[in-house]
């Protein structure tokens, strides 16, 4: 039976005037700068399903990262859930989280417990512990992408790394090269963290803000760190299509009524057909560096774009019942021209929310970017 302990106030980082139980160790401001990128020929797919343009009334915004530094506190789980010292819940780290998987309990909306630690971790720790792992969008850049914000300094300072238990092969792997890069040859302590799994830790540090949780906003230190680990990696040694379009049709979500349609009218058109699912991170990485013109539905796949050099065309089939825009912001920090395709979602008929729900493309629409 899991022991829990006392049930904590939930309160949230709240820059630039953090709590007393935070140390700000380092802000990274960033400076690129960018416009907000033409849009226009998207516009009209948008005002066909009644649908504004968020931007014209919230733009992005450049946001300033943080290296944040916890001491005596206790993480909990493979989303990282602090408590710290004075005994409160910071609730940026429940972002995401699922209290079945977790292990914590609320005791009324502002109140939660999570399970007592078994472990006592001395030194200072990375943590790199984050919910929604199996989502590999929130997994490299989300949560692999905030290795940018560690210098050699700070890397000095770090004795162990904090990683989830259950990591997908690719996911594994981008986490590898990512530490390699920060860490070079130097040891450094690797624990992997199950659910529900509590530890006392003397330190933790904490990378904050690369990309905001709610608007996926993302700073371009993660671009430029992507881009860098491509050079890191082995040259495949074969050839790779320029132009390509990402096959969704083995997804468990989100299923394109007419993608055999669709892939016919690109395969007419010099597209060759890639499934992600069968790539190793090496071959994806290097896929989408080589890439010239990309097209595919909204979905974790793309997240690989934060791979793509300046100039990458990028559409994005949009359901037009989800409207997530953090790949469009994805392609605006890394100067990668970017439109949109909205789809008709079935999420109304199929009485399922619109990250599920399947959806039909209008192949005029697909015909006419391919044609402009």
């Amino acid at each position: 039976m899991t022991e829990y302990l006392p049930a904590s106030f939930i309160f949230r980082l709240a820059p630039p005037d953090f709590d007393p139980e935070v140390k700000v160790i380092r802000e990274i401001r960033d400076n690129k700068d960018w416009d907000k990128p033409d849009f226009s020929s998207s516009y009209h797919r948008l005002q066909r399903f009644s649908l504004e343009d968020e931007w014209d009334t919230k733009p992005p915004y450049r946001h300033v990262a943080y290296n944040l530094l916890f001491e005596h506190v206790v993480i909990s789980s493979e989303s990282g859930l602090i408590r710290t010292n004075d005994g409160r819940m910071v609730a940026d780290t429940f972002d995401h989280a699922q209290s079945t998987l977790d292990l914590f309990k609320y005791s009324d909306p502002h109140y939660v417990a999570i399970p007592q630690p078994q472990e006592q971790l001395v030194g200072c720790w990375l943590s790199l512990l984050s919910s929604n792992q199996d989502n590999y969008y929130h997994c490299l850049v989300m949560n692999i992408g905030k290795l940018f914000q560690i210098d050699a300094h700070e890397a000095e300072m770090i004795d162990g790394v904090l990683i989830p238990y259950h990591l997908t092969d690719v996911e594994y792997r981008a986490l590898e090269i990512g530490l390699n890069y920060v860490f070079g040859e130097r040891a450094v302590q690797i624990k992997r963290v199950q659910w529900g799994q509590s530890f006392a830790v003397e330190k933790i540090f904490f990378p904050w803000n690369a990309v905001a949780v709610f608007f996926g906003y993302t700073h371009s230190g993660v671009i430029s760190f992507f881009r860098q680990l491509t050079l890191e990696l082995n040259p495949l040694g074969v050839p790779l299509p320029t132009r390509f379009y990402i096959d969704r049709r083995a997804a468990s979500n989100r299923m394109l009524h007419n993608e055999d349609e669709l892939i016919e009218v690109l395969e007419q058109h010099g597209f060759a057909i890639i499934q992600l699912e069968h790539l190793t991170f090496d071959e994806q990485a290097h896929l989408f560096a080589n890439a010239d013109y990309i097209i595919g539905a909204h979905g974790a796949g793309l997240a690989n774009m934060v791979f793509c050099k300046q100039g990458t065309k990028i559409i994005e089939l949009m359901p037009h019942t989800l409207a997530r825009w953090c790949y469009r912001q994805i392609a605006m920090v890394a100067d990668l021209p970017y439109q949109c395709i909205i789809t008709q979602s079935h999420s109304e008929n199929e009485g399922i929310p619109p990250a599920w729900a399947s959806h039909h493309i209008s192949i005029p629409d697909i015909l006419d970017v391919l044609n402009h």
